[in-house]
């Protein structure tokens, strides 16, 4: 079954449990914007073909598909962000200029209700580091459009229908996938792998 068959089907499933269960119970199964499943289900005839994707325009610019890293944590919070950034620094052996996140309290307090002003340690060590922090605009997730995608060709093509034994066997298994993932050609990167298209990067 090649990839383009998994998404449709996936969509399908995704369609068919909004239906019987309601638009917001599929949002919080299948962790996916309200928009997203309404547009498929507007689209959605009875088949499969229906929520096939007509366009044949790259969803971004060849320049802007990166290697990614995958690491799993048992909490989300401040302290496993920062770990995810050492993480980051020992994959990567060029200066990270600029990282950007939405405005959850696992990145800042910049919406915290008790009205915080304290840095959060992500904070802290982005700035001990000399990297600018970004946030994107509060409800805006389109400003964070490639992370968005990225999670949900996570969803797709390696949660969905996968049962884990135990965080270990999560964590084994992220790692096979993130491998597939950055060793995988791709039409926007002229059929390079992620990893490829880093390696002609760092060596210009």
């Amino acid at each position: 079954m090649n990839s383009i068959t998994q998404d449709i089907l996936y969509k399908q499933s995704v369609v068919k449990y909004s239906l019987k269960h309601g638009v917001t119970k599929a949002t919080i199964k299948f962790k996916m914007h309200r928009k997203t499943i309404y547009r498929w289900r507007e689209k959605y005839d009875g088949t499969a073909q229906s929520l096939k994707n007509k366009s044949r325009k790259p969803h971004s610019h060849p320049n802007q598909q990166r290697k990614r890293v995958l690491w799993a944590s048992k909490e989300q919070s401040t302290s496993a962000s920062t770990e995810f950034i050492k993480v980051i620094m020992k994959k990567f052996p060029f200066k990270i200029e600029c990282i950007q996140t939405d405005n959850g309290f696992e990145f800042t307090n910049r919406l915290n209700w008790q009205g915080t002003k304290k840095k959060t340690m992500l904070e802290n060590k982005l700035e001990e580091l000399g990297i600018k922090h970004k946030l994107i605009k509060p409800k805006t997730p389109r400003h964070n459009g490639k992370v968005e995608r990225s999670h949900r060709k996570d969803q797709e093509r390696f949660y969905y229908n996968k049962v884990f034994c135990s965080f270990e066997d999560f964590k084994n298994r992220l790692k096979y996938w993130e491998k597939e993932y950055n060793n995988f050609p791709m039409k926007p990167l002229k059929w390079l792998s992620p990893n490829e298209k880093y390696l002609e990067y760092i060596n210009g």
